[in-house]
């Protein structure tokens, strides 16, 4: 697992490699550690497992499901679907599937921070 930092560009791009079940470490805080950010999430094929959106304060710290009321964040299992996640506040993210993949999972991401 690497981790991937946002920087100025507008889009990266979180991978879960295929046996694994966590993706990349995307560090937030290229665009200010802990500002309010608002992302869309893209996955670019059909998703047989479930596969959410984790959080921590740090990108070596404990990463915690992501929730909005209440719920954790889950991406669709359809291919090339957008999933918008606002408000998220945190200093780094990644994405966990519920079991290994049996290949690649690439997801592109393109948000911004609001200032």
């Amino acid at each position: 697992m690497a981790t991937v930092n946002w920087d100025s560009g507008y889009t990266k791009t979180l991978t879960i490699l295929s046996g694994q079940t966590l993706s990349d470490v995307l560090i937030l805080a290229g665009l200010g550690a802990r500002r309010v950010f608002s992302i869309s999430f893209r996955n670019r094929a059909t998703l047989p497992e479930t596969v959410t959106l984790q959080t921590s304060e740090t990108p070596t710290g404990t990463f915690a499901p992501y929730q909005s009321g209440g719920l954790d964040i889950a991406f669709p299992t359809t291919g090339g679907e957008s999933t918008p996640v606002t408000d998220v506040i945190a200093g780094a993210l990644r994405l966990s599937a519920g079991v290994a993949v049996a290949a690649n999972r690439v997801f592109v991401l393109v948000g911004n921070a609001r200032t």
